[in-house]
């Protein structure tokens, strides 16, 4: 096995696992947590397929902004739900 097919093993594993992580759990803030995981999979990804504009883009937008922007409604709106 070449050292690409270890790392696309690898990062299958973390993007499936995290990704099952976000479904499964109850709590949003870890669900959340998981799904920044899940993007930095994906993103690691296209660094394999040699798409670095798109793992930039990636990193960028769904993990800077919408995860970010998941984390602060979860962590605003909890208050008025408890």
């Amino acid at each position: 096995m070449t050292i690409e097919q270890i790392l696309f093993i690898a990062l299958s594993i973390l993007t499936l696992s995290s990704a099952l992580v976000v479904v499964t759990r109850h709590n949003l803030f870890h669900a959340a947590l998981a799904l920044m995981v899940t993007f930095v999979g994906v993103a690691g990804f296209y660094v394999t397929l040699d798409a670095g504009f798109l793992a930039a883009a990636q990193l960028l937008v769904y993990i800077g902004a919408i995860s970010i922007l998941i984390i602060f409604a979860i962590m605003m709106t909890r208050r008025l739900m408890q």
